[in-house]
């Protein structure tokens, strides 16, 4: 007899109904599947390792929040290996997540999210009140990849050190439209980029974000990068309340 072989059919999962957790449906998801996750505040600290899929909140990130708050220190979300384009994340909330130790790669990093050698896209989400203890990048941090943030908000994140809303540490990512407002750090309390990563700006908007050493808005160590129609705006710091730039800055 011939037996032919067909390729498996995506699922939607749905979250609750199929899985009480968010963290289960992503663990019992094939390539290509769905998880649906209805509205709520979910105590959870997830991790996607070598995946892609689809992580849509039903109700969006006004209604859907992931709570990383509790004992312990992990970010709220972590990407990890996933180098294709086909994952993505779509409309949470994330709070209270306190980082991950990567050393040999760093220190504690990525409060909110941390992406680790992968290229998701992370569309409407929001990374909010989140704390890089005793290290860097609150909102969240890129450490390798090309991931792609749309449309995403780093509002009131704060990092013991460097990165208040966002560090890139390394990788080539791309944030579209993207706010950085109220968040603090030493250098760099929106958004700092480590020496040799190459990000893209569009858009993006950093507002009242505080600084206590340079770059209230943005700072950069030998970074490459493009800012393209980006808006700073009441934002402080010690040295370039805006804008400062260790080496080459990226160009506008």
């Amino acid at each position: 007899a011939l037996l032919l072989a067909y390729p498996a059919v995506p699922s939607d999962l749905h979250v609750p109904g199929d899985h009480e957790t968010i963290q289960a449906a992503i663990n019992a998801a094939a390539d290509g599947d769905r998880i649906l996750v209805g509205p709520g505040t979910w105590m959870e600290r997830l991790t996607i390792k070598k995946k892609s899929l689809e992580l849509i909140a039903t109700a969006g990130q006004d209604e859907t929040i992931i709570d990383a708050s509790g004992t312990g220190r992990q970010p709220g979300l972590t990407i990890e290996s996933c180098p294709g384009t086909d994952l993505r994340v779509i409309g949470f909330t994330i709070t209270g997540g306190k980082g991950r130790n990567m050393i040999p790669r760093g220190e504690v990093q990525g409060g909110g999210i941390l992406v680790i050698d992968s290229s998701p896209t992370i569309i409407n989400c929001t990374f909010k009140a989140n704390h890089a203890q005793y290290g860097s990048g609150g909102g969240g941090s890129i450490l390798g990849g090309q991931p792609t943030f749309l449309h995403c908000r780093f509002l009131d994140n704060r990092s013991d050190s460097i990165g208040g809303g966002l560090l890139v540490k390394e990788g080539t990512p791309r944030l579209i439209g993207c706010e950085f407002a109220g968040n603090t750090a030493t250098n760099g309390a929106g958004l700092y980029l480590w020496r040799w990563t190459d990000t893209a700006l569009l858009q993006c908007e950093f507002r009242s974000n505080a600084a206590s050493g340079r770059g209230g808005g943005l700072y950069t160590w030998n970074a490459r990068g493009a800012l393209d129609h980006c808006t700073f705006d009441d934002n402080t710091a010690a040295d370039g309340a805006a804008v400062s730039s260790l080496g080459p800055a990226p160009t506008r």
